[in-house]
C-alpha cells in the first residue's frame, strides 16, 4: 500500500485529526486517507454533499514526547490540547463523538469502515476491604473458602499461615498443598503474606498473624480455613466496617448466627456480647486491645467484673474458671477467649446477624477443636438483605444474648451440646466439671 501524505512526518496535527476524524464518521475511506493528497479527497466529499471544508490550520508536525515519528496512520501520541471526540473541523460544527470502545480499520475494501473491536468482558468490581485468610493444613475447605474469596476479588489479600508441627510427619505435604491453594490470585490484587516455617500452634499464629495484619492495615475481614461465607457476607462487612468506622463502642462485625435467624422488622442486625469468630471483621483501634496473656485478667477477676456484667453468680463463676485456665496456662490452644474477655472490658458491642452468614466446614477428624458431630456443624450461610436497615439506637439485645448464653457460652447447656462443652473443658481446661452429669 502506498504510504501518502498523511502519514508523512510533515503532515501537521490538525490535518491529520480532520482527516481522521472524517475517516471514523466514514465519510472517507482508509485507501482515499492514505492517498497523497488526503485533504483533497476530504474537499471532494464535501463537494458531494456530505458536508463542508474542514478548517486546517497550519502548525508544526506532530512529534511525541519521546521524540518518535507519528504513528502509521498518522495518530498523534502525544497529549494536545484538544481531544479529537470534540474536535469541530467542519464548518465549526462539532464531530459525531468518536466510539468509546477501541477499534479497528479495515483496510482491505474499497468502502472500508471502522470496525469496533471485540469487547472484552468486565471484571466484576473489586472489594475495597483487606482481607485476612488464615490456613494451616488443610487444602480441601481452604479451596473452598478461597474461591469465595477470589469471588469477592479483594484489591488486598493478607495470607496468615502456621508451619507444620514437628510431631506430625504428613503436616509438611499438607501444609506445602495449602499454601499451593492460595497462590491462585488470578485477579488485581496485592497479596501479603506472613508464612511460619515452624508450628506455632492455635493461640499463638492467629494472635501474631492478626497483630501483622493489623500493623498493615486499619481494618480487615477475617476468615479461617474452614470458615465459607456467603457472597453477601463482604459486602455485609464492608458496609458496616465504614458504618462503625469512627465508633468505638463498636468493636467487631460478626458474620456467625448460631442461632440461624434472629429478625427484626426494623433493623438487619443486633448488637451482642457474643458475636462468633467464624468469619468476621475489625479495626485496628479494637484489635490493639486484645492481649494474647492476659496480663490484666488478676485486676479484672479481683474486681469482680463478671459478676457485674452478667449479673449472674453461676455465670460468672463458669467464665472466671475459664479465664483462669487461660492465664494459668492450662489452655494453651485458644484466642478467641482473650479477644472476648477484651470487648467486655472495653464495653464493646459485637454485631450480630439477623441471619447466619458462614458455614462452619470443618468439623471433621483433621480439625484442632471442631471434632464430632455438632449442631454447629454446616449451619447453612443465606443470603444477607441490602440495603443494610441500621438501628436506631445502640442497644443490646438481652433476648438473643440469652439464648446464646444458655445454649452455648455457659455451664447449663442443653443436652444436645453437653458432652461437646465437656469433652472441651476436660482436654483444655483440664478440670472435672461440677456441674451435673447428663
Amino acid at each position: 500500500m502506498r504510504v501518502g501524505a498523511l502519514t508523512h512526518g510533515r503532515a501537521t496535527a490538525p490535518l491529520r485529526r480532520a482527516v481522521i476524524s472524517e475517516v471514523f464518521r466514514g465519510r472517507v475511506g482508509v485507501r482515499r486517507a492514505l492517498s497523497p493528497n488526503p485533504l483533497a479527497a476530504c474537499r471532494e466529499g464535501a463537494r458531494k454533499g456530505r458536508g463542508s471544508s474542514p478548517t486546517v490550520r497550519e502548525g508544526s508536525g506532530c512529534v511525541n514526547a519521546s521524540g518518535s515519528p507519528p504513528s502509521r496512520l498518522g495518530f498523534c501520541p502525544v497529549e494536545t490540547s484538544g481531544d479529537l471526540r470534540s474536535f469541530q473541523g467542519w464548518g465549526g460544527r462539532p464531530s459525531r463523538p468518536l466510539p468509546q470502545s477501541p477499534l479497528r480499520l479495515r483496510t482491505g475494501g474499497k468502502n472500508a469502515q471502522p470496525n469496533r473491536a471485540r469487547r472484552t468482558k468486565l471484571k466484576e468490581p473489586q472489594l475495597a476491604t483487606p482481607v485476612a485468610f488464615i490456613i494451616f493444613n488443610r487444602p480441601e475447605t481452604t479451596a473452598r473458602v478461597f474461591a469465595a474469596i477470589a469471588k469477592a476479588r479483594p484489591a488486598k489479600l493478607l495470607l496468615i499461615a502456621d508451619g507444620p508441627r514437628a510431631d506430625h510427619p504428613e503436616d509438611a505435604a499438607k501444609c506445602a498443598a495449602t499454601r499451593a491453594v492460595v497462590q491462585r490470585v488470578d485477579w488485581p490484587c496485592e497479596v501479603l503474606t506472613n508464612f511460619s516455617e515452624t508450628n506455632l500452634g492455635c493461640k499463638t499464629r492467629p494472635a501474631s498473624g492478626l497483630n501483622w495484619a493489623f500493623e498493615n492495615v486499619e481494618e480487615a475481614i477475617i476468615l479461617e480455613d474452614d470458615c465459607l461465607p456467603h457472597p453477601t457476607f463482604f459486602r455485609y462487612c464492608e458496609e458496616l466496617l465504614e458504618h462503625y468506622r469512627d465508633d468505638e463502642r463498636v468493636m467487631m462485625i460478626s458474620g456467625t448466627n448460631l442461632l440461624g435467624e434472629w429478625k427484626s422488622e426494623n433493623q438487619s442486625y443486633q448488637f451482642t456480647n457474643w458475636g462468633g469468630n467464624w468469619g468476621w471483621a475489625s479495626w485496628r483501634r479494637a484489635w490493639r486491645f486484645f492481649d494474647g496473656e492476659l496480663k490484666s485478667w488478676p485486676e479484672v477477676r479481683d474486681s469482680r467484673f463478671l459478676h457485674d456484667w452478667f449479673h449472674d453468680s453461676e455465670l460468672a463463676a463458669y467464665w472466671e474458671k475459664i479465664f483462669d485456665a487461660v492465664y494459668n496456662g492450662d489452655v494453651d490452644s485458644t484466642w478467641d477467649y482473650q479477644w472476648l474477655l477484651a470487648c467486655w472490658i472495653q464495653h464493646g458491642l459485637r454485631v450480630f446477624p439477623e441471619k447466619n452468614l458462614v458455614s462452619n466446614i470443618g468439623f471433621d477428624s483433621d480439625a484442632t477443636h471442631t471434632s464430632g458431630d455438632s449442631p454447629m456443624a454446616n449451619i447453612p450461610a443465606h443470603e444477607q438483605r441490602f440495603p443494610l436497615r441500621h438501628p436506631t439506637a445502640m442497644i443490646r439485645c438481652v433476648a438473643a444474648d440469652q439464648q446464646l448464653q444458655e445454649k452455648f457460652y455457659s455451664a447449663g447447656v442443653t443436652p444436645s451440646l453437653a458432652s461437646r462443652l465437656k469433652g472441651r473443658v476436660a482436654r483444655h481446661l483440664k478440670l472435672v466439671s461440677s456441674t451435673k452429669s447428663v
